[in-house]
């Protein structure tokens, strides 16, 4: 569906088809809402359409500041990182990467030291490091989840997949009725999309899970 298209179903929804509640404007700020709440419910490896590649970057001994990413990650949105290139040499290798609350025993942990054929990466203060043996900086390969342009009414299409387009009508349904005080009936939708999100996720989980078991 178009922005507009979903304008329209919440408007049969809610019963405001002439915008008398609602206009076009704060539908649209639902409409974001919702559909930055969605993202954050699913795994990242169940969004596929949002899976974007920043390459090359240099990752120096200061690190990547992930700020000037374009499009921006969501939070915890990182996938992947390859060292691509160090020095002269193209290793062509993916990091390890670690998750650090602190990084107060940085040095002290043999497997947080990292190396040149064995580099291992990290997130921490908003920036992108990569911890190496020889050198001190490397171009590499970031994969992560890019925040989708916002939505307004111009004829644009929601970023997420087709399929969860209903789900995200249901969410902005929710937005509005909260903003509005009517808790109660924000709750009905909350539930209703809570509920597919997670048969959503169920399904995705055993899907993989047969995989597994048939390629062991």
């Amino acid at each position: 569906m178009t922005t507009a298209q979903m304008h329209t179903a919440i408007g049969l929804i809610l019963d405001d088809t002439a915008e008398a509640r609602w206009t076009t404007g704060i539908k649209d700020q639902a409409l974001n809402a919702a559909q930055y709440k969605i993202i954050k419910s699913f795994p990242n490896d169940m969004l596929l359409e949002l899976q974007t590649i920043e390459t090359p970057i240099t990752v120096s001994a200061t690190g990547y500041v992930l700020s000037g990413l374009d499009p921006l990650m969501i939070p915890n949105g990182f996938c992947a990182c390859k060292v691509i290139l160090i020095g002269a040499v193209v290793p062509n290798i993916w990091t390890r990467h670690i998750w650090v609350d602190s990084m107060e025993f940085r040095g002290q942990n043999y497997y947080m030291k990292g190396g040149d054929s064995t580099p291992i990466s990290y997130i921490f203060g908003g920036s992108l490091y990569v911890l190496l043996d020889t050198y001190t900086a490397a171009n590499c390969s970031l994969y992560y989840i890019g925040t989708p342009p916002p939505m307004v009414d111009n004829g644009q299409a929601s970023s997420l997949d087709i399929t969860r387009h209903d789900l995200l009508v249901s969410a902005a349904c929710a937005e509005l009725l909260r903003w509005e005080g009517e808790i109660d009936q924000a709750s009905i939708f909350d539930r209703q999309v809570g509920a597919e999100i997670l048969l959503e996720i169920q399904n995705f989980q055993n899907e993989k899970s047969r995989r597994n078991r048939e390629q062991s």
